[in-house]
């Protein structure tokens, strides 16, 4: 089906979005496991990691990439 923008809009049949439990998963910081709340802090690559532990770090503990100051 196409839209009025003349892009295909048609919705893929099957599962397209994780369960709720891995949802949740990418929220969690992989230093200390706790959720990440606002403000979410994240490296240049975009993995995330709490407040409280951003602030012992020097580098991304997934990718050890920098950490930025951005927040999302």
């Amino acid at each position: 089906m196409r839209g009025a923008t003349g892009f295909d809009v048609s919705v893929p049949s099957g599962p397209t979005s994780p369960p709720p439990a891995d949802l949740a998963s990418l929220f969690e910081c992989p230093v200390c496991f706790d959720y990440v709340l606002p403000p979410i802090l994240q490296c240049v690559n975009g993995h995330l990691v709490c407040a409280a532990c951003r602030l012992k770090l020097l580098r991304c503990p997934t990718c050890r990439g920098p950490l930025g100051i951005s927040a999302i």
